[in-house]
Parts: structure tokens; sequence; C-alpha cells
């Protein structure tokens, strides 16, 4: 369970993307542009610590961009500031690191996790409620891993690490040695009919565009 509190943000995360997009070579422009959230979705860090938050952004007649951010109270450890993106103030938790969570390996793990498992997205709870709230996309998962059994898959979605993240057109592919990922960041694609063999995806639709997208595939 995600737990959202009614904050105020700054800089606020759209800004935060919006600065960031430009400097992306899977992002069609160069100046800063205006977003719009079309939706977003969460994971659960086992351990409680970090914020994991996917959003659908959009820049009017563009195609819809996936965004996937890690938010933390501390520098990510040794890897470095290469994947983070700002700082920003937080009201109720202070400075809250903001990272491209494909550098994250708690991104990493929940990703693969969430795809061996079909578990789909953590539900989000508005701090002090009881209810969860609506969602604003169907995220499900869909295909296997033949030739690993499931103790070994997620032995091995336990302990990824980021080797490399790399940029492949408008996907970036997450090298997490016994596993790779590919995270998909332009959605303007329907999910293909069939899966390649030896490959699980995740899929999304939401209000507007109810055919799937491929959102990630792990392999």
């Amino acid at each position: 369970m995600a737990l959202i509190y009614d904050a105020d943000l700054k800089p606020g995360k759209l800004d935060v993307v919006a600065q960031w997009l430009p400097l992306q070579t899977w992002y069609d422009g160069d100046e800063v542009p205006e977003l719009t959230r079309v939706a977003s979705y969460r994971f659960d860090d086992p351990d409680g610590e970090v914020g994991i938050e996917t959003l659908l952004v959009s820049t009017g007649d563009g195609p819809v961009l996936q965004v996937p951010l890690t938010y933390r109270a501390e520098p990510l450890p040794e890897h470095g500031p290469a994947s983070l993106i700002a700082t920003m103030e937080h009201s109720v938790l202070g400075t809250r690191y903001v990272y491209d969570a494909t550098g994250d390996p708690v991104y990493v793990r929940a990703l693969a996790a969430a795809i061996l498992h079909g578990t789909g997205q953590a539900e989000q709870v508005m701090d002090g409620e009881t209810t969860p709230l609506e969602p604003t996309i169907d995220v499900r998962s869909e295909g296997s891993l033949p030739g690993h059994s499931a103790a070994e898959t997620d032995a091995a979605a336990a302990t990824l690490d980021v080797e490399s993240a790399e940029i492949a057109g408008e996907t970036t592919v997450v090298d997490a040695g016994v596993l790779t990922l590919t995270v998909q960041h332009v959605l303007d694609e329907i999910a293909d009919a069939e899966v390649t063999a030896g490959q699980a995806r995740l899929l999304g639709s939401w209000p507007g565009h109810d055919e799937p997208v491929v959102l990630a595939a792990l392999a």
C-alpha cells in the first residue's frame, strides 16, 4: 500500500519532469513543455523507504510519455548522481531526492516482481484515510519466463541491481544481471496480440485509451 500525503511540493512533480524531458534523447522537443498529467501508478518498496511512482504525461497533441520516478530521503547510495533528476521540498517528509527510476535498483526489483506475479500497481491511500483512491490507470501483466522456476525468478527479482541503463530508441533497457527490463517511454503503440517467447510484459490502459499499451517488458 502506498501512503499519499496532502502535501505541498516545491518544485512540483510536473515542473521537475518538464525541465528534465528536453535532456532525454527519446523526447521529441528542445523546449521545456507544458505538461498535463494523464495518469499515474505506484509500486510498493518492501522496506517502506523509497517512493516509487510512474507518471504518464502529455504535451497536448503529442504522445503520452511514461516517466518512472523514485523519491528518496537520502541520495541513492553508491550509484552516484547519474540518474538524479532534482531535489524537492515535501511539506510533510522534507527534502526528497527525485531519481529517474530506471537507474534505481528498488524500482527495478519492484517492476520485475509486479510483472512476474501479476500484482499490478499498489493501492494508494491518503494519510489518515482507509479507503483506497480510485486508480487512474489499469495495470496488468502477461507472459512468462520459461526455463526458470518461480523460486528462481523470485530470488532473482529480489536481488536485482542496475548494472547499466541504456537508452535504446524510445525505451530504456536495464541490464539487471540475471534479468533484462525494457521500459517504454513513448506510449503511442497498442500492444501486439502476441507475446515474444521468453518475455513477460506490463500493460496499461487508461480513460480515453482503452486498448492496452506495453509499459515494460522483462526477459
